[in-house]
């Protein structure tokens, strides 16, 4: 038993549709690609394991950092403390006002940026950090 197509060739029986066919081409590319993303994962690193040092071991946050408060109030900090925490050392009481950085009380200028000492974290900088 054969079948016509519409270019009038015949095709036995057995043969698939045209959509069938096209539907089974994507499954297996599909299966394929599938495959192929399995393969390459077996050459990266597992989940979890970083792939370079953590900032403290490449020395960014390991650099002490002089920052001067309003009235001369100074302190050392690392690149990446909370910056509360350092206020806090330094004796230097901001204006606080919701705490999650969202009213803008506690802001303050750091070397002409505007920070919020409430949720903004110290910058890696090799010079003193002057807040006004």
């Amino acid at each position: 038993v054969s079948l016509a197509t519409s270019r009038g060739f015949q095709c036995p029986s057995v043969c698939v549709s045209s959509l069938q066919f096209a539907m089974m081409a994507r499954i297996s590319t599909f299966f394929l690609l599938a495959l192929l993303i399995s393969c390459v994962g077996a050459f990266l690193p597992p989940k979890g394991l970083a792939t370079r040092a953590p900032a403290q071991q490449r020395g960014q946050m390991s650099m002490n950092i002089e920052v001067v408060f309003p009235g001369g109030k100074k302190t050392t900090a690392k690149a990446g403390e909370p910056f509360k925490n350092v206020a806090a050392r330094a004796g230097f009481k901001p204006t606080y006002g919701c705490k999650q950085g969202s009213c803008g009380a506690c802001e303050i200028k750091v070397n002409g940026k505007k920070v919020r000492p409430c949720v903004a974290k110290v910058p890696a900088s090799n010079k003193p950090l002057v807040a006004v």
